[in-house]
């Protein structure tokens, strides 16, 4: 009679072992789980500056080649840019 008694008991207890490993195949209720309030989160997009556009800096390039100019006090002046040098004719 005893023997029976824990054969009965072993078996209870390896049915409920086997149903609790089993639950989520077969889509059962976990009866250890309780329900935890969550809530959903929802995308909340951020205004976005646009670009302004800033003026770059670019420095004006040197001139290059030669000037001829006339003064007038009737002198004239003769400028090399690429050479760095400057000529004044005196007038006639």
């Amino acid at each position: 009679m005893m023997k029976k008694k824990k054969l009965f008991i072993f078996l209870i207890g390896l049915i409920l072992l086997t149903l609790l490993s089993c639950q989520a195949a077969a889509n059962l209720p976990n009866p250890f789980a309780t329900a935890i309030p969550s809530s959903t989160p929802t995308f909340t997009p951020s205004p976005t500056s646009s670009p302004t556009l800033t003026a770059a800096y670019t420095p004006t390039p040197p001139p290059t080649g030669t000037t001829k100019e006339k003064q007038t006090d009737g002198t004239t002046v003769f400028t090399d840019y690429d050479n760095q040098y400057e000529l004044v004719f005196p007038a006639g």
